[in-house]
């Protein structure tokens, strides 16, 4: 699953710099600091996470999980507005949260 979400990462990532390229009024004109923002948020998305984790295996390993799953993505991407790259990258961050609890 970790793999998936960091697959997931660099394609949207591509797609900011590629998006960037073409458009650089769109590239941001400040970067957040690495050590006291950006590494602290990561922190506690990872800790979140591998709690999240822990707490829907009986779920994950369900009939229903994959439709649950999608339901849920279909309505944070909805809730989030997000734009096609994002979509792509959430599409591409999912596949492994129903399959191979055992590995999450």
């Amino acid at each position: 699953m970790f793999q998936d979400q960091i697959e997931a990462n660099k394609l949207v990532q591509r797609g900011l710099y590629a998006r960037w390229d073409a458009h650089p009024e769109e590239r941001p004109t400040e970067r957040p600091d690495l050590v006291k923002e950006v590494r602290p948020q990561l922190d506690r998305i990872t800790a979140e996470l591998l709690t999240a984790l822990k707490d829907t295996q009986r779920l994950r390993t369900s009939p229903s999980c994959e439709p649950r799953l999608y339901g849920a993505a279909a309505w944070s991407a909805y809730g989030h507005e997000l734009d096609v790259l994002h979509l792509k990258g959430l599409r591409r961050a999912v596949p492994s949260v129903c399959s191979d609890v055992t590995q999450s």
